[in-house]
């Protein structure tokens, strides 16, 4: 576990204060996580709004906004303890939650794109037939039923256009 010091930066009109937090966090890369999601919630959840045009949560006419983060040693962490409430999420998986939500609100806030992609994929499948061209059309016809790339369900793919062949037909002994 690594322990981490950071900063809720607050604006209120022409005053800016800042308020110290202490959090654990198994990585940095988590302890980003942390600091976001305390900062986004700092109000509440129900009471906080993104801003994109300042770049902060909002609550009410106080802006909210991530201040620095330092990783410190676990002797200072526990030194702290008579000064700074530790904020530890009790799940991260509600850290987690919270951070997808709001990604998806901060979505509705930006463009949606329509993307064209291509994507090229060679894959030797194994056939049972009787003879070579057997096997093509086997694999031809699995190509024409079976073959599409994944996507994300917020990306609603469709397809627009499919391109499959067979290149090479071997026997296995």
């Amino acid at each position: 576990m690594k322990y981490y010091i950071a900063d809720v930066d607050h604006r209120n009109g022409e005053f800016e204060d800042s308020t110290t937090i202490r959090f654990k966090a198994p990585d940095t890369e988590t302890a980003n996580k942390i600091h976001h999601f305390i900062v986004g919630t700092w109000y509440g959840e129900d009471y906080m709004e993104w801003d994109a045009d300042q770049d902060c949560y909002m609550n009410d006419y106080i802006a909210i906004y991530e201040g620095k983060m330092t990783e410190i040693d676990e002797h200072t962490f526990l030194a702290l303890n008579m000064h700074l409430t530790d904020l530890t999420p009790n799940n991260f998986k509600d850290v987690d939650a919270w951070i997808k939500r709001d990604a998806e609100e901060k979505n509705v806030i930006m463009n949606t794109y329509r993307v064209g992609v291509y994507y090229e994929e060679g894959t030797v499948l194994r056939i049972y037939a009787d003879s070579p061209e057997q096997a093509k059309a086997k694999a031809q016809e699995i190509l024409s039923d079976s073959v599409q790339a994944e996507y994300p369900d917020e990306c609603k793919s469709k397809i627009v256009h499919r391109d499959t062949g067979v290149t090479d037909v071997q026997e296995i002994e």
